[in-house]
């Protein structure tokens, strides 16, 4: 199945550019508060985009614990890491709605969060290579992205 959702990561670096979490080269600065943004396009929609930065790992994790939820509840609410941002998510039958702030949309349930599984374990990956001393920080975090099962329609799989 294609996916019609797309996720990158974006960290800001010394010096106040937001680059690709791929693209860094060097420690994004202070390693208590990764500054950066997730951009999540769905069916052609910016749903999460620059406009919605924070501290990108610590949303990560928060995104983590939401999918665990949504897949067990059908859905799930939280703000961003450090400003007044609500992010939600809802499953509706085989569909996924995420909401930030005043932006939605909505895909395909499965395929989106295996997206977003992907999309955040390369994150992790990315800042772990630029900043291998900092790793133990995010074991945790991974852990939970690892062990999100592809959920169904009805719950997990």
């Amino acid at each position: 199945m294609i996916s019609d959702v797309s996720v990158e990561s974006f960290v800001r670096v010394p010096g106040g550019e937001y680059v690709s979490s791929g693209d860094m080269d060097r420690p994004p600065g202070d390693p208590d508060y990764v500054e950066g943004y997730i951009r999540i396009v769905m069916g052609g929609r910016e749903v999460m985009g620059a406009e919605d930065w924070d501290l990108v790992d610590q949303l990560w994790a928060y995104i983590a614990r939401m999918l665990h939820e949504v897949v067990d509840s059908g859905e799930a609410f939280t703000l961003f890491p450090d400003q007044p941002l609500e992010l939600a998510f809802r499953r509706e039958g085989s569909r996924l709605m995420i909401r930030c702030g005043e932006k939605k949309a909505e895909a395909e349930l499965t395929s989106t969060v295996s997206t977003l599984k992907e999309a955040a374990l390369r994150f992790f990956r990315d800042l772990d290579r630029v900043q291998q001393a900092e790793s133990w920080r995010n074991a945790d975090v991974r852990d939970q992205w690892e062990a999100l099962a592809a959920p169904t329609a009805h719950g997990r799989a």
